[in-house]
């Protein structure tokens, strides 16, 4: 569904599959596949290491840590439609919401 770039990995996120892909840019071989998300629209990497990814299918915002991504943590939820993802300049996150029209900050 999206694909986010970002130092020296690609992230993708198929809401088809549930899954959510780290990819080295230089090899192109898969670092991480973390499974079992509810319909994943985007995913960005934080700077302490962890993956916010924006779940369509939950209305949610979660943060994705440890093995394989398996240690998740709703930010936020609630939110109407949530697809597009992007971390600001002061560790801010934005968070736009396809159904409400609106753009959230996390």
């Amino acid at each position: 569904m999206s694909a986010t770039a970002g130092g020296d990995e690609v992230i993708l996120s198929s809401w088809f599959t549930g899954t959510v892909q780290v990819i080295d840019r230089k090899s192109g071989k898969t670092r991480e596949m973390m499974h079992d998300f509810k319909a994943p629209h985007d995913a960005i990497r934080l700077a302490d290491g962890s993956i916010l990814v924006n779940e369509l299918g939950s209305k949610s915002l979660i943060r994705a840590s440890g093995e394989h991504g398996k240690d998740r943590n709703v930010l936020i939820g609630g939110l109407e439609g949530p697809v597009g993802l992007v971390a600001g300049s002061k560790g801010d996150v934005y968070v736009t919401e396809a159904f409400s029209g609106q753009v959230s900050k996390g």
